[in-house]
């Protein structure tokens, strides 16, 4: 998987992250297929390993370039792409139910389930969001589960008539 096959994707994920490092993190340890701590992409992207570090697209891509290419490597990359958009657009509206549950597991699991179309197992939520069946879920954790459930072919509309479905409630 050659760079331009993904840089849209690089660019868009770097544009919605501000060249966040953990976000550049996330994404290049899934396309390793191992933990790279924030301080070794540091390294990677050419920037000083601080916290709040952050980097230009160019450095970005040129991190990108150091990773072994992988037959899942555009799925990987698509799906980060992806995630982040779904998460800029839906905030606002994922902010209001979490409000309104209070982080109440049952209900986030209630909407997750119906964005799925299916029941979903506490075991893969609980992992999502990093929690206990039953935990209250704070805000950072249901962006952080939802952005971990979302795959490179969903779409926005499905998660707006799930929350607008929950909010109606």
């Amino acid at each position: 998987m050659s760079l331009e096959e993904c840089k849209a994707d690089l660019e868009k994920i770097n544009a919605l992250t501000h060249g966040d490092i953990i976000a550049v993190a996330l994404l290049f340890s899934e396309l390793a297929g191992e933990p790279i701590p924030p301080p070794a992409v540091c390294e990677m992207v050419g920037v000083e390993a601080k916290p709040g570090a952050s980097c230009t697209v160019e450095q970005f891509l040129a991190g990108f370039s150091k990773l072994p290419p992988t037959p899942e490597t555009k799925v990987i990359v698509a799906k980060h792409a992806n995630s982040h958009v779904i998460l800029k657009e839906i905030a606002p509206k994922l902010g209001k139910l979490h409000e309104k549950c209070a982080g109440d597991y049952g209900a986030i699991k209630s909407w997750m389930c119906e964005v799925a179309g299916a029941d979903l197992p506490d075991e893969l939520l609980t992992a999502f969001f990093e929690c206990e069946v039953g935990a209250k879920i704070d805000f950072g954790q249901l962006m952080n589960g939802v952005g971990r459930a979302i795959d490179h072919t969903d779409k926005v509309e499905t998660f707006d008539r799930a929350l607008d479905k929950h909010l109606a409630m």
